[in-house]
């Protein structure tokens, strides 16, 4: 009789990378929120690093706690996340220091809502598999 792998691995996999691709549109909505606040930074995440800390490639992730009252729980991947600022450019027509650059910020946008769509399409096609080896069809 050949028995199931668990779907705990890839299902928590896919969620840890849903989990970042939403935590990365909302830096970019506050990026582009932002696109005319003088000094401003932009922010991203360093995605393939933050991807690599979830698929554990770069040894089993950590969760880092700031003060011992905060609850502990699964790892994300999101609290060890490398964040940075984006650098000024270097041919700002505004002169105000902000370094949000709108197309830039969309392209971005555009790319991890698709990332995010196929991440979403994957976990409903482990979900569907599931459900037929379960119901034997």
């Amino acid at each position: 009789m050949k028995t199931l792998e668990s779907p705990a691995g890839s299902l928590s996999l896919l969620q840890q990378a849903m989990d970042l691709r939403s935590f990365r549109n909302d830096l970019i909505a506050g990026n582009i929120a932002n696109m005319d606040t003088p000094n401003y930074r932009s922010f991203d995440v360093a995605m393939e690093a933050a991807l690599d800390r979830i698929d554990g490639k770069n040894g089993p992730m950590e969760m880092v706690r700031s003060h011992p009252s905060h609850l502990t729980g699964n790892h994300t991947g999101l609290e060890t996340m490398s964040l940075y600022r984006n650098p000024p450019r270097p041919h700002s027509l505004k002169g105000d220091g902000n370094t949000v650059d709108i197309d830039t910020e969309m392209v971005k946008l555009a790319e991890n809502s698709l990332m995010y769509h196929a991440l979403t399409q994957m976990a409903t096609k482990e979900f569907q598999l599931f459900t037929t080896a379960i119901e034997g069809k």
